[in-house]
This record gives C-alpha cells, structure tokens and sequence, in this order.
C-alpha cells in the first residue's frame, strides 16, 4: 500500500480524477476508505505541498501566487475546483489533512534529492494506511483546524494528520485557506452558501480581506 503514496502525484489529469472523484461522491470514506485517504492524501500534497522547499512533489517551476506566496498557481485552480465542486467534508478533509514533508530540512539543505524520505514522513504514512485498511478510525474534522470547534466529519484529523500535525502548523493552513477563500469571488460565494461552515470568525475575517 505504501507503494500507492510514493512519490506524491504530480500528473494534473490523475489530480482532477482524484478530486472529481471526491467530489461526484463516487469515492466515500463509508465505502471506500483506502480511495477516499489515498486521493485526500495526494491532493493535499498537490494543493499545499507542491512548489514549497523541503517538501515539494513537482518542483518550483511554476510561479507562486502574490499575497500568500504559499500556493502554485496550478495548486490554487485545484484548490478552487475542488471547493466549487465537493461538499463541505470533502473539501474540509483535503484542506485539514496535513500531507507530511517529503524531505528533512537538513537533506534539503545539504542538497540531496527529492527520493530522501523524512521519518516524519515514514511515521505519517504509517497513520495513514492504517486509515486506508480501517483499522484506524479518523476523528472528526475540526474548523478552525485545531482550535476546538466542531466542523463537518471528514477523511482529515485535527490530530496527528501527517505533518506533525503541530498547532502552528495548522494555524498556517488555516490562515491560507481563508486568505484564498478571500481573494477569489467564486470561492468566497461557495463557502458562503455552505453556511459559514470554515467558522464565523473566518467568514468575518475574509469579509474584512476583501474589503481592504
């Protein structure tokens, strides 16, 4: 099963085949756990790892966006698509779980290639295919991602999902979710209809973004 995370997808197509499966809800996490965590896993990856030193699946050969200087365009559009499209719990899944770095900052550091797997990586991954054979059952989805508020039930943790699962961490995405949700019309209007499902204090913080 590990041979399914290694390495992380990079193929746009196989991308949007993953997040149109999430989001047409042929893919569940009742139905088919080990579907469900491999495409949350890979699109986190995409989304919120890819282009970022130390921990990149497809390089940083495209631009970053100005004002978060976090995201690939190419990572942004998936990002989007996959809001627009998916139910709360699916998108809050992927945007909760955090995809582990591929490699250690000392490896990167010294130069060594992509193919240099942190343990952090190795011991996410443990986690996770646990997920994938059910023989660990997610918690629920929290939103703000670690602050204690109870969201929609989702494929994401807000503990120990990938990454160190730190607070810091979390507040990190937390914070580039809602600065995305912010700047792009579309997305805003999503989350909006949603609810107000990433929290009121976030939706009032994107309302404040927009304005200024």
């Amino acid at each position: 099963m590990y041979l399914y995370l290694w390495p992380p997808e990079s193929n746009l197509t196989m991308i949007n085949n993953y997040r149109s499966s999430l989001a047409s809800g042929h893919v569940t996490l009742d139905a088919n756990p080990f579907l469900f965590h491999l495409a949350v896993y890979h699109l986190s990856h995409y989304i919120f790892s890819a282009g970022r030193a130390g921990g990149g699946c497809c390089g940083a050969n495209e631009r970053q966006v100005g004002g978060t200087g976090k995201l690939r365009e190419a990572g942004r559009q998936v990002l989007r698509s996959l809001i627009q499209e998916s139910a709360p719990s699916v998108y809050l899944a992927v945007c909760a779980y955090l995809a582990p770095s591929l490699s250690s900052p000392a490896a990167a550091g010294a130069g060594v290639g992509r193919d240099v797997v942190s343990d952090e990586w190795k011991a996410a991954v443990v986690e996770l295919v646990k997920r994938m054979k059910g023989e660990l059952t997610p918690a629920k989805v929290f939103v703000p991602f670690g602050r204690g508020e109870e969201g929609a039930e989702g494929g994401g943790s807000s503990s120990g999902s990938g990454g160190g699962g730190t607070e810091k961490a979390r507040k990190e995405r937390w914070e580039l979710l809602v600065a995305e949700c912010a700047r792009d019309d579309e997305m805003f209007v999503k989350v909006r209809k949603d609810g107000g499902v990433l929290g009121e204090e976030a939706f009032l913080k994107m309302q404040r973004d927009r304005v200024c």
